[in-house]
């Protein structure tokens, strides 16, 4: 190997993610042409990829915290030494509530709002499939600071679309969405 090469291993027990899926749902007639509903969702996701660094750089800077045992043995020093594993978890809640209307069988519209919450071990989950990102090493992997949230934690969703039926066979359908994600207040 050349020097600084770096190595990518797939772990012994590596495997595919799963998720685990449920959902309760309500929905009610409230008046004529007015229905609404509440969905809870939740998924948990297991066995999914993370990259720990077997060789990593000390906080601070510095040789990587091997370099010393690849003098004394003598061989050509690694720059990184990725261990991919199934061993990431993830979670996901969400709360949807949904009014919708009907405007004499030609205009349709409808209004929600999505209450949720995406928990991960190091910000990422499996549909990413990001390998190279977050890399842990294996004493920090599971750290109380590396659970929160996930990079697609999207707490508050209100949306609002319609459907109009249009003359000739056409079809036209706004879409308006906004979210808030989680982040931290900076004061200056």
């Amino acid at each position: 190997l050349l020097s600084d090469s770096q190595v990518r291993m797939l772990a012994p027990d590596f495997t595919n993610p799963y998720a685990q899926e449920w959902t309760a749902a309500y929905e009610r007639k409230l008046a004529d042409f007015w229905t609404a509903s509440a969905t809870f969702t939740h998924v948990l996701s297991v066995k999914e990829h993370m990259a720990v660094e077997g060789n990593p750089r000390p906080v601070g800077g510095g040789p990587r915290v091997l370099a010393d045992d690849f003098e004394a043995a003598g061989v050509t020093p690694l720059a990184s030494n990725r261990l991919f594993e199934s061993s990431n978890r993830s979670r996901y809640d969400a709360l949807t509530v949904m009014v919708r209307r009907s405007f004499h069988g030609d205009v349709y519209w409808q209004a929600s709002y999505v209450l949720s919450r995406a928990v991960t071990w190091g910000g990422r989950y499996a549909s990413s499939y990001n390998f190279g990102r977050p890399r842990v090493t294996a004493e920090s992997k599971f750290a109380a600071g590396e659970h929160g949230p996930s990079a697609a934690d999207e707490r508050h969703r209100l949306g609002t679309s319609a459907l109009l039926l249009l003359p000739g066979g056409f079809e036209l359908a706004p879409i308006v969405q906004a979210a808030l994600r989680p982040g931290d207040v900076v004061l200056i």
